[in-house]
C-alpha cells in the first residue's frame, strides 16, 4: 500500500469534508484517469476504514454535450455511501443541511437503478462488436429490480469547477449527496419498462431539448 498515496487520499478527503479546496499538492498530483482513479480508491479504503459503506456506485458525465464545457471526454464513477445517500419514499426532501457541508454544490436530477444481482454477460457482450451494445443493455435490464427518480448534490474542491477527468475522479467522482425517490419495481421477463404511472425508462437517465438541464455532470 503506498503510503503518499494515502497521504494525499487523506487530504483530498479531510478538504472535502472540510468544505475546503484540495490542497495543489493533490492537484498536481492526478495527471490522468489512473492517477485519478488509484487516488479515490486511497479515499474509499479511508471511508471504509471510519466505518462508511458502500451501496453503489454513481456514474457522471454520461451526458456528451456538456464534455468540452468540462474538458471532460469519458464517463466518470464513484461509490455512493450510507452516510450520503438518503430515501425520500414520499418524494419530499429537504437537502438545506447536505448543502452547507458541501464546496460549491450543485443539483442534478438523476435517474437510480437497483440491481438485484451483478450483470451477467457484460464482458462477452464486449466482444462482439456488431451485437455487444444490445447485449450489454439486455443484460443490464436483467439485472434490475427496481428504478428511482433521483436528485445528487454534487460538490467540487476545484475552483471554479475547472478540473481534468482523473481530478473529478479522485475527488470521489464529485459526490456529495444523493436522495432516491419513491421506488418503481420493474417487471422480469416483460422487455423495458414504458413510461407511465409508477414506470421510468432507460431513455429518463438523458435530459431531452435545450436548458441549463444538459449542463449537468
Amino acid at each position: 500500500m503506498d503510503g503518499k498515496l494515502d497521504a494525499l487520499g487523506g487530504q483530498l478527503l479531510e478538504a472535502m469534508d472540510g468544505r475546503r479546496d484540495a490542497p495543489t499538492e493533490v492537484g498536481g498530483a492526478i495527471t490522468d484517469v489512473t492517477s485519478g482513479l488509484a487516488l479515490q480508491q486511497a479515499i474509499n479504503r479511508q471511508r471504509l476504514a471510519r466505518g462508511d459503506q458502500a451501496l453503489g456506485f454513481k456514474i457522471g458525465f454520461t451526458n456528451r454535450t456538456i464534455w468540452p464545457l468540462y474538458g471532460v471526454y469519458a464517463p466518470i464513477w464513484a461509490p455512493v455511501w450510507q452516510s450520503t445517500v438518503q430515501d425520500a419514499p414520499d418524494a419530499t426532501i429537504d437537502g438545506r443541511d447536505r448543502v452547507d457541508r458541501l464546496n460549491r454544490p450543485r443539483l442534478e436530477p438523476e435517474i437510480v437503478l437497483g440491481l438485484r444481482a451483478p450483470p451477467t454477460g457484460l464482458d462477452r457482450a464486449g466482444l462482439d462488436p456488431a451485437s455487444g451494445a444490445s447485449a450489454a443493455v439486455a443484460a443490464l435490464e436483467d439485472a434490475i429490480e427496481w428504478v428511482a427518480h433521483g436528485f445528487e448534490i454534487v460538490q467540487s474542491p476545484w475552483p471554479d469547477w475547472k478540473f481534468i477527468a482523473g481530478q473529478a475522479l479522485a475527488s470521489q467522482g464529485l459526490h456529495g449527496a444523493l436522495f432516491v425517490g419513491p421506488r418503481r419495481r420493474v417487471r422480469q421477463g416483460r422487455g423495458p419498462v414504458r413510461p407511465g404511472p409508477g414506470a421510468v425508462s432507460q431513455r429518463g437517465s438523458r435530459t431531452p431539448g435545450p436548458g441549463p438541464g444538459q449542463r449537468c455532470p
